[in-house]
């Protein structure tokens, strides 16, 4: 290989040997010209030729994940998103149940994977076991690309947290006043750079999910940490408690051209039937009945009819397997509609009369039981003040 390697924006590492192993050397963007990469140079050596086994490029920066509560991925036979392929939208602790062949009963290998929604986890053997592979949203062309040490993935599973913020201590000792390291949605390539040592004794995930690694700028063995804390490395699945990086997976940001609101709509309960997207305001349902939803953006107003009357609710971000689940049981859906909110003190008022007349009773937070602030009162018109 050429003495003269030159990088753009990303960096990358070098390893020693095939399948990244071996030692490693780091380059950053710019230009750089490697002489004796792996030994001491030797007098009158004039060898301008080295030997790199393998190059892998290192990604900046936190993890990202666009639609965290639509999980959806699809796993290929082959390389390059060619063979058969099998769509998943749950949890698999064999994947060879799917991929076995009926006539003889072999266990096919995965060749590709392309992440279409959601945080993914995969594992080198069943039951999620063995090295763990993160899979964010993107196409993985081989098992190379998603950092595999063969292209043996036997289990998967998506993953669920708080992705708007991410914080975790790292502790050198099981004693809490002792050395430690706390980070909020901060990506660190070098955790000994940053003043901490190369062990770790206990993690403590406050908030969100991170990833951390064997090795320094996010290669090497990953380890999964979740919510929760971690009193030694057998918890986080490690063989030592050696970690050298570590970064978060963070909810990305919608661009000028995202829409703000999305709602996914099935045909059927469980989220199974026909399905459709979405993004603006339908004022009747002609193709088909709904009867679950999955709200993966924004705020939206459901509209059901109910004994000849019209009736509203409102649907946050998350998955309302049913009609009942969405607060409108055995009732007829007649429209849909994207609504903006701003977060405020929340306030409302409740009025004895319509129109917002007589008895007030007023509230600035949240009640079980009306009938508790007032037994005889009855509620007839409500007036929301501020907030959602």
């Amino acid at each position: 290989m050429a003495a003269l390697s030159g990088g753009t924006q990303d960096s990358w590492i070098l390893y020693e040997k095939p399948h990244f192993e071996g030692r490693a050397h780091v380059l950053e963007e710019g230009e750089a010209v490697l002489r004796h990469l792996w030994d001491s140079p030797k007098i009158n050596d004039k060898q301008d030729k080295i030997t790199i086994g393998s190059v892998r490029r290192v990604v900046k920066g936190g993890l990202k994940v666009q639609l965290p509560s639509d999980p959806k991925i699809i796993l290929y036979e082959k390389a390059h998103f060619e063979g058969w392929s099998r769509k998943i939208t749950e949890h698999v602790s064999a994947i060879g149940s799917l991929t076995c062949d009926g006539e003889n009963g072999s266990c096919q290998d995965i060749g590709s994977i392309q992440v279409i929604g959601g945080i993914w986890v995969g594992y080198e053997n069943e039951r999620y076991k063995g090295h763990q592979y993160l899979l964010e949203e993107g196409d993985y062309e081989d098992w190379q690309a998603w950092g595999g040490y063969t292209n043996t993935l036997q289990s998967i599973r998506f993953l669920q947290a708080d992705f708007l913020e991410a914080s975790v201590t790292l502790c050198e000792t099981d004693e809490e006043d002792e050395k430690q390291i706390n980070l909020f949605n901060q990506a660190i390539p070098d955790l000994e750079l940053a003043g901490y040592k190369t062990r770790t004794q206990c993690i403590n995930v406050k908030q969100g999910m991170w990833v951390a690694y064997e090795q320094k700028h996010f290669c090497g063995e990953q380890y999964i940490l979740e919510k929760g804390r971690y009193k030694t490395y057998m918890d986080w699945g490690g063989s030592n408690n050696i970690i050298l990086s570590i970064r978060p997976v963070l909810l990305e940001p919608l661009g000028r051209n995202d829409a703000k609101h999305l709602i996914k709509v099935y045909s059927r309960t469980e989220f199974q039937g026909e399905d459709m997207d979405f993004t603006e305001g339908l004022s009747e349902f002609t193709s088909f009945m709904p009867m679950s939803f999955k709200v993966l953006r924004g705020c939206w107003l459901l509209c059901y009819g109910s004994d000849g009357d019209d009736n509203l609710c409102v649907l946050e971000e998350g998955h309302f397997p049913d009609l009942a689940s969405c607060g409108c049981p055995t009732a007829e859906i007649k429209s849909i509609k994207p609504i903006d909110y701003v977060f405020a003190e929340p306030s409302l008022s409740l009025f004895a009369l319509d129109s917002c007349e007589g008895r007030q009773l007023y509230f600035e937070d949240a009640v079980t039981s009306v009938l508790s602030k007032d037994l005889h009162f009855y509620a007839a018109s409500v007036w929301v003040r501020r907030g959602l």
